[in-house]
Parts: structure tokens; sequence; C-alpha cells
């Protein structure tokens, strides 16, 4: 692998491919072909809570130790670390006490925030896919591709809004905005015009450098409009979609957290594959605990006011997850105190890979 292709991956292209969106493509294509819209949906919400117990919650501990694990971190971002905890603490307190009145308000806008941070995940990678390969976009391109991620959860959530009068989270009934049909339509309509902006410009680089865009610079656009636009067509494949969104995420983190290891080294030597391997058991090991934690443990510290056991867990998750978003702002903008950030760099320059990861060409 030559050096301008490896330094386009984190890994390899299989890995890179498989984490950023190719298996949850493949699975939404599988599922569209071979399982049912609503197939066997008690069988399929079980899978997708055992899955959230190693992929989705860990994903938010791993955002939340990213900022927490130091002060210098801490420090580069204050409100988000000291002030924005506490922000959510008086938004769950208030919508337990008062369960009809502020509560469905506190639901509506977690259910607006995540897929808009969703949609913000899209954007970043797929800006540091650019990145790596050299694909310098100008303000109107990049425009382009964040209209074309971010009109994709609009359009659904127009959708939902228009079809349903009120949904429920927990049994907690919280109401919809009524969006006029012509809404969620016309979102869509923009939603294509700026692909194909996106996909022409993707055209005239390749032309112009003699050479085709990697494709996984697009890939997490492409991804998560199967997520939002397909998803919205398959019921069961929907419910997997938090999962594939943790696992993109995870592998970044991953990444980076590997990266701050070598850092952190007292040697110049660069990690071995055992101790990075022993460093990523204990690190998902300890994801996977905090992150039983923030999900099992948070809601039993909470008093539920007036409201039932359900409903209060419900309020007390959201704002788990509203924290998160919040954290998840702010940990790509740290300062990275070395030359190089782990976001723009191959493994190989902090874990010694020599004779161990394969040649992989595509």
């Amino acid at each position: 692998m030559d050096t301008s292709q490896k330094n386009l991956y984190f890994v390899n292209p299989i890995i890179d491919y498989i984490f950023i969106g190719g298996v949850s493509t493949l699975t939404f294509v599988l599922m569209m072909l071979f399982i049912g819209n609503n197939y066997e949906v008690a069988t399929i919400m079980t899978i997708v809570a055992s899955l959230s117990w190693v992929c989705n919650n860990p994903h938010f501990a791993a955002t939340t130790y990213r900022l927490y694990k130091s002060k210098q971190n801490m420090m580069q971002f204050p409100f988000t670390s000291f002030v924005v905890p506490f922000i959510v603490i008086a938004g769950i307190g208030a919508s337990l006490y008062f369960p009809e009145t502020v509560a469905p308000f506190f639901i509506k806008f977690f259910f607006i925030w995540s897929p808009f941070h969703f949609s913000g995940q899209s954007f970043g990678i797929s800006m540091v896919y650019a990145k790596r390969a050299g694909y310098k976009m100008s303000s109107f391109e990049r425009e382009s591709l964040k209209v074309f991620i971010y009109s994709s959860f609009i359009a659904i959530l127009f959708k939902v809004d228009m079809h349903f009068a009120e949904s429920e989270h927990y049994t907690l009934k919280y109401a919809a905005l009524n969006i006029p049909d012509w809404s969620y339509f016309s979102v869509l309509t923009i939603m294509c015009i700026s692909g194909l902006i996106v996909f022409y410009q993707a055209y005239r680089w390749s032309k112009k450098n003699k050479k085709l865009l990697p494709p996984i610079v697009l890939l997490p656009a492409i991804t998560h409009i199967v997520w939002f636009i397909g998803g919205s067509q398959h019921i069961s494949f929907d419910a997997f979609v938090p999962f594939f969104h943790s696992a993109q995420y995870l592998f970044i983190a991953w990444a980076m957290q590997m990266k701050d290891i070598s850092n952190n080294e007292s040697q110049l030597e660069k990690i071995t594959i055992k101790k990075s391997f022993i460093q990523t058991l204990m690190w998902f090991s300890f994801n996977c605990l905090v992150g039983a934690f923030m999900f099992e443990g948070i809601p039993l510290l909470f008093p539920y006011f007036n409201t039932s056991p359900l409903i209060g867990f419900g309020i007390v998750i959201a704002g788990v997850q509203i924290h998160h978003f919040f954290v998840d702002g702010v940990i790509w903008k740290l300062k990275d105190q070395s030359k190089k950030s782990a976001l723009v760099v191959h493994i190989s320059e902090y874990i010694n890979t020599s004779a161990k990861l394969p040649e992989v060409k595509i």
C-alpha cells in the first residue's frame, strides 16, 4: 500500500469501510431483500437491546471519558465541562416534577437534537476523509454536503410530525409539530438537488485529478441517507441505526485513544500490537461498565416525584443523551498537543504494525 493510499485510512480499506458504513449499508440491502418491514418486532428489539450493552452505551461513555479524562481537556471547554451537567440535571428535575407540562417539551427537544447529532457526526467524518484524500472543498461544496446530510433528518422529522398527532417515549406522550405534507416533499427535493451537486463536484475533482475520488470520502454521507431515508422505509432496519451510528463513532474514538496512549509513552518507540490490543480491551471494558452505569445506574439516583418509574426512567436517559450531545459538540475541537492529530494519520505512525496488518487494495 503506497503512502497516499495508507494515509487515506485509519487502519486499512477493509476495516475502515466496515465501520464507516459498509456493514450498515449491506445490512439495509439484505434486510430489504429478505426480511419484512415488520419482521418479528419483538425479536428485533431484543437483539437491539442486547447490542446496546456492547456498542450504544459504550459510545456514550467514550464521549464523556474523552472530555473528562484530563483537567487539560475540561479547561478547554469549561462551560460544557462544568455548567452543562447542571443545566441537564435541572431539565431532568423539572421534567420529573412536571411530567405533564415540562417533560413533553424536554422529550421533544431530545428527539429533535438526536438526529441532528447523527447528522453532525456523518458530516464531520466525511470532512475527515476528504482531508485525508486531499479533497479540498470550497465553502459552497462544504455547504452542499452539509445540506445533503442534514436535510435527510429534517425530512424524516417532518414526515413523522405530519403523520402523527402525538408520539410516545416510555409511555410519556409528546405532541407533533403538525407539519404540512408539502414540507416533507420540499425538503426531500432540496436533499436530492444538494446530493446531485455533491456528486457532480466529486466527478469534477476526479476528472481534474485524473483519478477517482476515493468512495470512502462520501461513504459517511451515503450511509447517513441509508440510515434516515432507508430506515424510514424499513422499521426493522431503523431499529439498528443507533447501533451503527455508535459503532462508527467508537471506531474513530478508538483511533484517537490509541494515539493518546502512544503520546503518553515514556519511550520514543511506537506501542506494540500486543499492548494496543490490551489497551483496547481495557478501554472497551471500561466504556461498557461506565455506559451500563449511565443508563442503568444514573436513573436510580433521581426521585420520580409525580410520575411513574417507567416515565421517570425515560426522562432521565433522555437527559443522559442530551448531555452526550453537548459534549460531542466540543470533543472534536479539543486541541491535540502532539504534532499530528489521530484524525489525519494512519495507525502505523503510533502502533508498530510491521508485518501485522495486511496490505489490502481495492
